[in-house]
């Protein structure tokens, strides 16, 4: 962005110059995000779908992402990237999931700084087949207590995997 200082002190853009990822309201300056969205489509989804950061025509303050690749503040899809995600694979900050991964994860296949499934690893787990620094469910591998049977389950699905027997 090509700009000069006027006589005021303020920034006057040049011509033939333009913004790129703001605009100015007032004296605060305010992001636009982005948006972009496949033209190809199944079952009803865009095959991907971008959406971060507000959007000022649409009166938006964060992204909501759609699709079967869906990226963006929120995201739901089938594989899902973002803050809050929802999908089949998620993957953000909140992730709920078949196959999840985040800092708060929840689902069937789930990893994260507290996670809560099926088969969950992480920080705080809770699940059936669970492992972590603090562990608590029906098979536990964790630093306070574990079994033999979550080790033969980890065994068959790790080849190679050298573990104290329980």
């Amino acid at each position: 962005m090509l700009a000069k200082l006027n006589a005021g002190g303020r920034h006057e853009q040049q011509p033939g110059s333009r913004q790129i990822g703001w605009a100015k309201r007032g004296k605060e300056k305010t992001t636009q995000g982005i948006r972009k969205k496949s033209s190809i489509t199944l079952l009803g989804l865009p095959l991907y779908h971008i959406a971060t950061g507000p959007d000022l025509n649409a009166r938006e303050t964060c992204g909501h992402a759609k699709g079967i690749i869906a990226i963006g503040d929120r995201a739901t899809g089938w594989v899902a990237i973002g803050g809050m995600s929802r999908g089949i694979i998620a993957i953000g900050a909140s992730a709920v999931g078949l196959l999840a991964f985040g800092g708060i994860a929840v689902g069937g296949f789930v990893f994260g700084g507290a996670a809560v499934g099926i088969v969950s690893g992480g920080g705080a787990a809770v699940g059936c087949y669970t492992f972590g620094g603090a562990a608590f469910g029906i098979h536990v591998l964790g630093s306070i207590s574990h079994n033999a049977e979550i080790l033969a389950v980890l065994k068959k699905i790790i080849p190679g995997l050298n573990l104290p027997a329980g």
